[in-house]
């Protein structure tokens, strides 16, 4: 499995919804170039949505982390996007995952 979402796929795993042990990776939204920027966004999602599971999540995360499972297109020269449909953060094959350009006038980003 590929999951579209660090927070919401966290917490899923965290919960027993998915296996850790069969997510290959996550192609995040997030852009953590050095370790305190994932110190800032980890501390974010404690507060929500891992708020019933904080320790865990982190601590889940930061393993994902360490082992290179989490991908950051929005840190490419041509920064992207992962699009997911709300509520659908995994998918099966890598030639399921849309990414989009941050500067692609369709999108309202922010």
């Amino acid at each position: 499995m590929i999951g579209l979402s660090v927070s919401n796929c966290i917490a899923d795993m965290v919960e027993g919804k998915k296996n850790p042990a069969i997510v290959v990776k996550i192609v995040s939204r997030t852009a953590c170039r050095i370790p305190e920027d994932w110190d800032k966004v980890i501390q974010q999602y404690k507060g929500w949505p891992w708020h019933e599971f904080p320790e865990q999540a982190e601590a889940l995360c930061r393993e994902f982390i360490a082992a290179g499972k989490i991908e950051q297109p929005r840190l490419e020269s041509i920064p992207r996007l992962p699009m997911y449909k709300p509520g659908k953060f995994w998918v099966r094959y890598e030639r399921s995952i849309r990414l989009v350009r941050m500067d692609d006038p369709k999108y309202d980003w922010f």
